[in-house]
């Protein structure tokens, strides 16, 4: 209804009858179009299942793991690794950008990439690096997020 809406102006330093009749026809008719639009997607909704594993999974393989590249450039800048955060950002998005490239996933680009600067993990950095892949991390603050919305 944009068109009709557009050309039903007619005059545009003043209004007369000419514009009335499209008026009534296309607020009427959207907002009667809106309301069946509601009912579907409320429908849609009800009925949907949802596969909490297999849209990690499909995560996963679309992004090759590059949806943590923020939780591992926090790390890295915790543990002091590089001498500015613009040299982490900058490590990191390389990283995603090869990983995306060459879909290989993105953790073996980060420690491949921190072993070729001479950069040595211990136990605990590498369990930290882990955890900055691991769904669990990703959605931790998800009930105290959502909890904030009167949702249910």
């Amino acid at each position: 209804y944009l068109i009709p809406a557009i050309e039903n102006i007619a005059t545009w330093e003043q209004r007369d009858i000419t514009q009335s009749s499209t008026e009534r026809i296309i607020l009427a008719d959207s907002f009667a179009l809106v309301d069946f639009m509601l009912a579907e997607m409320a429908k849609i909704i009800k009925g949907m299942e949802i596969f909490p594993e297999k849209m990690i999974e499909n995560i996963e393989r679309a992004t090759y793991g590059t949806y943590a590249s923020g939780f591992v450039k926090d790390f890295l800048l915790s543990k002091g690794f590089f001498e500015k955060p613009e040299d982490v950002y900058t490590f990191v998005q390389e990283c995603s950008f090869r990983a995306i490239e060459g879909k290989i996933p993105f953790k073996e680009f980060i420690l491949k990439g921190l072993e070729e600067k001479g950069i040595v993990l211990n136990e605990e950095e590498k369990i930290k690096i882990e955890e900055c892949f691991d769904s669990k991390t990703q959605l931790k603050y998800i009930e105290e997020i959502y909890g904030r919305f009167p949702i249910r």
